[in-house]
């Protein structure tokens, strides 16, 4: 048994942000629908607090890409008290075709460059194109990977970093300073002060909360939001009632509807409808897009057809250069 295995240096040296982005955009066109499987993820917790660790594996086949890819990770929020990462994850890609392994691939490296380009596809479809502004609510690794896509497909000139970590704050200014994506950067002392001239929000935080981070009072009208942090039907970064007032796209419908906090709560208070929510392929297929006054949001659980995609995409660049450890087995 041969195959490629790539760790998150040779990764990043294979695929951008914007070349990401394209993969996703081609992978999620509805006409690419046929033969995609993404079965229900499945997710073990271990325990029964709002912050108890999850291993989650998440499998999907995209017949584009005669690929098949399994993903098993975990949460852990406890661990960045810690200086330990969030999320660990390996990624396996194998051959539709074959059923040879192609790949082992660093999971959290592809799951941050999935999630940001997941994220920054959502911004070119909904975003402004004049947005010049862009929030980011949260400073670990997530936030980083949101900041690039967005970077990517608008002009930003002016970025609002806000974490409860001001070590980790200034410490992602600077990231984002030495990487020169945006000119002007600056650490905020609150949330509210941070989005309120935005054009662009994300947030990328580890929340397990369901007081919410951002206010609907703070939100312009005509803002897009990513809203990528929080996946538990408790959490909540996007007041409930902002919801009721924007034009609401998720990866998939029934799972956002049972998984995202901000929903579930909208849904409770009756602000927002089941039938208000639709998925963002839609988009891609020549739909109407919602502008002018209205907001706009994202909220991403995350789908395994994002990791196939971009595993595939990184395979076949990675190859082309020459990237990565052949390992036999």
């Amino acid at each position: 048994m041969n195959f490629l295995s790539l760790d998150r240096q040779a990764m990043a040296r294979a695929l951008s942000m914007g070349e990401a982005i394209e993969a996703l955009r081609q992978a999620l066109a509805p006409a690419m629908a046929d033969g995609v499987q993404v079965p229900p993820r499945t997710i073990m917790t271990l325990g029964d607090s709002a912050e108890s660790n999850q291993v989650l594996v998440m499998p999907a086949a995209l017949p584009l890409a005669q690929a098949v890819a399994v993903k098993v990770s975990t949460i852990t929020p406890d661990n960045p008290r810690h200086g330990r990462p969030l999320i660990h994850a390996l990624v396996i890609l194998l051959s539709s075709q074959t059923g040879e392994i192609l790949a082992l691939m660093e999971g959290a490296h592809l799951t941050a460059l999935r999630t940001g380009a997941m994220a920054g596809l959502a911004t070119d479809l909904l975003a402004r194109p004049a947005s010049r502004v862009l929030a980011v609510i949260g400073a670990g690794v997530q936030a980083r990977s949101q900041i690039e896509a967005v970077c990517a497909v608008r002009p930003i000139e002016q970025l609002l970093l806000h974490s409860r970590s001001l070590d980790k704050a200034r410490a992602l200014a600077a990231w984002v300073s030495d990487r020169g994506l945006c000119p002007q950067v600056m650490v905020t002392d609150s949330v509210a002060r941070a989005v309120r001239m935005a054009d662009v929000i994300c947030t990328a935080t580890s929340t397990a909360s369901a007081e919410p981070l951002v206010r609907a009072a703070d939100v312009r009208p005509g803002t897009h939001i990513n809203a990528i942090g929080g996946v538990d039907e408790m959490a909540c970064e996007i007041d409930p009632l902002l919801l009721g007032q924007a034009a609401v796209y998720v990866e998939e419908r029934d799972a956002a509807l049972r998984e995202a906090g901000e929903l579930i709560q909208s849904l409770r208070l009756g602000v927002l409808m089941p039938g208000d929510v639709q998925e963002i392929a839609s988009l891609l297929g020549g739909s109407v897009v919602p502008r002018g006054t209205a907001s706009s949001l994202f909220k991403s659980v995350g789908t395994a057809i994002q990791d196939v995609a971009v595993a595939a995409a990184l395979l076949r660049s990675a190859r082309t250069k020459g990237l990565g450890t052949r390992v036999s087995l």
